[in-house]
C-alpha cells in the first residue's frame, strides 16, 4: 500500500548446508567441516567462531561471507560488518578479509595451500 517493500535475500546453493555448533571460539577447538560446504551460523557482538579443515598441497581454499547482504536493519543498528580469515596451524593468518571489491563490506579470502596442513577459518565481527 505505501510503496516498495524491504529487500529480502533468498539463497539457493549446491552445497550442503552445515549448522553451526557452539562453542566454537577457541583455536584449539575449532567446528570442523567439509569443503565445499555453506555454514549456517550466527555471529555476535565480541564473538569469534573458528572452523577447520584439511587441505593438500596444491589444493585452493575459497571462503565467501555474507553479513551485510543479509542484514535487515532500519539505520544500519545491529548488523553483522565481517571480518574472515584463513589461519594455519601456528595460528598465523595467511589471508584476511575485512571488505572486498566484489561483495562490498563482506569478506572474500582465496589460499592455496603449499603443503597438506589443517587450517581454520576465523569468522568474526569487524
Amino acid at each position: 500500500k505505501s510503496g516498495i517493500a524491504n529487500l529480502r535475500l533468498l539463497g539457493v546453493g549446491a552445497m550442503p548446508v552445515v549448522t553451526e555448533v557452539e562453542p566454537n571460539n577457541d583455536f584449539a577447538a575449532p567446528q570442523k567441516i567439509e569443503l565445499n560446504s555453506t555454514i549456517d551460523g550466527v555471529v555476535k557482538r565480541e564473538d569469534i567462531d573458528h572452523y577447520q579443515v584439511q587441505l593438500k598441497a596444491g589444493q585452493t581454499l575459497n571462503v565467501e561471507i555474507e553479513g551485510i547482504r543479509i542484514a535487515n536493519s532500519l539505520r544500519n543498528r545491529d548488523i553483522l560488518d565481517p571480518y574472515v580469515a584463513i589461519l594455519d596451524e601456528g595460528r598465523f593468518e595467511v589471508v584476511s578479509s575485512d571488505d572486498s571489491a566484489l561483495l562490498k563490506q563482506d569478506g572474500l579470502c582465496s589460499f592455496t595451500a603449499p603443503a597438506y596442513v589443517t587450517y581454520s577459518i576465523l569468522v568474526r565481527d569487524s
